[in-house]
């Protein structure tokens, strides 16, 4: 049996899920996994998620929990966007990696490049021999002064740069795509295609993959939803969620 690692982690809120999910391949690809001991991980993270919100998401609980391990006593340390992946990347409280804030000069990505760049979770799976991607929003302030930068440690890199929900733009492997803002580039749906994509290619092999899909929903973002006329800055969804809770 291939075993693979399915993680559902939510920032900002005290809720986590986590899977793990086993296939039985066949023919070529059974044999090419025969020397595979170590798990595929597949580490999915909303961004500022509430854990009450995760009541009313069945089919992420369908798909995700009730498939696996569900860590129902786990804590956000620091309910703020790059602290607390600072910590994901570090393992490390905010008081001991450094990263205590979204921007300079206390945080954001530039902080944690001068920190921890070269000494994190990406590098060490990578030298332990994983293939390691990244889909998504990764530090706050990456691709402001920096859409060409790839970090040490990531085999694959698709890091959001322009984080609209409509079109919007990543940096693939150093090389910045506008994508058109178009529902049929809804961010959410464009970063999860990328996704299974580098899944669809790597799960044949014998190496082992690690990759982060980081989507910014639920966070607040542009451009502005119809239904937020006073500008408070909420999600906008997909049009064919448009008022599915009204």
């Amino acid at each position: 049996m291939r075993k693979v690692l399915v993680a559902f982690a939510a920032l900002a809120a005290a809720a986590a899920t986590a899977a793990l999910l086993t296939t039985t391949p066949t023919g070529h690809a059974a044999a090419r996994l025969q020397t595979q001991t170590r798990p595929n991980i597949v580490l999915i993270e909303t961004d500022d998620q509430t854990a009450a919100s995760i009541a009313y998401m069945p089919k992420t609980l369908a798909l995700l929990g009730a498939q696996g391990v569900t860590f129902d006593n786990n804590f956000v340390t620091f309910s703020l966007c790059c602290p607390s992946r600072s910590t994901v990347l570090t393992g490390q409280y905010a008081h001991n990696h450094g990263v205590l804030g979204n921007a300079p000069p206390s945080g954001g990505y530039q902080v944690f490049k001068a920190k921890h760049y070269s000494n994190n979770l990406a590098v060490w799976l990578q030298h332990s021999g994983y293939y390691t991607a990244l889909v998504g929003k990764f530090l706050n302030g990456y691709g402001k002064q920096t859409a060409t930068d790839v970090p040490p440690g990531w085999s694959e890199w698709h890091g959001g740069v322009d984080l609209s929900f409509l079109g919007g733009s990543l940096s693939n492997n150093g090389q910045v795509q506008t994508f058109p803002a178009t529902e049929a580039y809804y961010q959410t749906d464009n970063w999860s295609r990328i996704a299974q994509d580098v899944i669809n290619r790597r799960a044949p092999s014998t190496q082992p993959f690690f990759l982060w899909l980081t989507p910014h929903v639920p966070h607040n973002g542009g451009p502005r939803d119809d239904d937020d006329p006073r500008g408070v800055g909420t999600t906008r969804p997909p049009a064919r969620y448009k008022d599915r809770f009204a």
